[in-house]
């Protein structure tokens, strides 16, 4: 499994995903249908926000992607470059509250470091606040009203500056 996904996962359960209002840790899939909004009162749905467009610029030509939605609380999407099985995901989890949230912020700042090995870097002109989280992490960490977006790839060229690229094309959607 890949690693970056394994680190992130750690982290979310430490930030005590089922705390926030998760009642099962079943995934389910939904469609990528254009009519879904990304708005509070909606499912979640990563993929609207990680596009083909955005991830084939990156990687080349790439399988539809795998969508996996927990309990209308989190969604990741995940795009995988068939002959190299570089990957790029984007998690998305929801806050039930902006004090939620900011405490969720606090939390995964101060844990970053104990799972990337290095300080975490903040970002400005992204989000309400961002950060990247180097070392073994690699990701990209932005905070945006009561959503964080994590953003990480499994391919050995990606850096701090891809990772802002591509957030700031997905903060476009």
């Amino acid at each position: 499994m890949n690693k970056t996904l394994i680190y992130t996962a750690s982290l979310i359960c430490l930030l005590g995903l089922t705390g926030a209002g998760c009642d099962s840790a079943t995934p389910t899939s939904n469609s990528n249908s254009p009519n879904d909004q990304q708005t509070n009162n909606s499912e979640l749905n990563a993929c609207e926000l990680l596009t083909k467009t955005i991830v084939s610029d990156y990687l080349g030509d790439v399988d539809d992607p795998t969508l996996r939605n927990t309990a209308g609380v989190v969604s990741t999407c995940t795009y995988t470059e068939p002959a190299s099985f570089d990957s790029i995901t984007l998690l998305v989890r929801r806050s039930q509250n902006n004090d939620e949230s900011n405490t969720v912020n606090t939390n995964a700042k101060n844990e970053s470091k104990n799972l990337s090995g290095v300080e975490p870097e903040d970002i400005s002109g992204l989000g309400d606040s961002a950060y990247w989280a180097g070392g073994s992490l690699k990701q990209l960490n932005v905070f945006r009203g009561e959503d964080w977006l994590i953003l990480s790839a499994f391919k050995d060229d990606f850096s701090k500056d891809k990772a802002i690229e591509l957030m700031q094309m997905i903060l476009q959607k």
